[in-house]
């Protein structure tokens, strides 16, 4: 009866051991996915607070991502009959252009069934604008733009770069970088990775 007793005991303290293993193994496990989350997450805070806010790349859940869709994007993804859930990854380039030139123009006018027209024509780097001018019948001038045109050429260039620098030596995980070049003013590039 003792025997019995003790096998009983054995038993019992092996279950409770590999109950105790199985918990902290699962506890383990779960540590784990919330440090990797916690990384991610102040990986992306640090894409907002970098000091060049050129080029921003986010890593989110599609959880994460269903929540901050913007309306551009998600009226995007409806027109085109796409559900979030498939999204793998954005990249949105918002370009900046601001030109404080001056130009005079004295154009040569026009006769026309409907009076007189001035027509112009600005070209100037990126941007075409045409369109002429006329007086109505109260001879107030009237602006009529008939074309309005951007022409930007960018070039992308995706390169990795060990982050840390020692006198002539870098050294540390390889990061991808980009490098954005545009013939006219100013990109800013965010890219959203979706994980599932």
């Amino acid at each position: 009866m003792m025997a019995k007793i003790k096998w009983y005991l054995i038993g019992a303290a092996i279950l409770l051991f590999l109950a105790l293993v199985f918990t902290l193994n699962i506890e383990h496990n779960r540590r784990v996915r919330e440090q990797v989350r916690a990384d991610r997450l102040e990986e992306n805070q640090r894409q907002y607070l970098i000091d060049s806010l050129k080029y921003i790349k986010l890593t989110q859940t599609v959880r994460e991502f269903k929540e901050t869709l913007s309306r551009k994007l998600d009226s995007i993804l409806a027109v085109s009959k796409i559900k979030p859930r498939q999204v793998t990854g954005v990249i949105e380039r918002h370009y900046y252009y601001r030109d404080t030139s001056y130009s005079h123009y004295a154009p040569v006018p026009l006769e026309t069934d409907s009076g007189k027209i001035y027509p112009f024509l600005d070209l100037k780097d990126c941007f075409r604008f045409e369109g002429f001018m006329k007086n109505d019948k109260n001879l107030q001038p009237e602006l009529t733009v008939t074309k309005r045109e951007f022409i930007n050429n960018s070039i992308d260039v995706a390169y990795l770069e060990r982050p840390y620098k020692f006198l002539f030596i870098k050294w540390g995980r390889w990061k991808a970088k980009l490098k954005s070049v545009n013939q006219c003013g100013d990109a800013t590039i965010k890219e959203i990775e979706v994980i599932k």
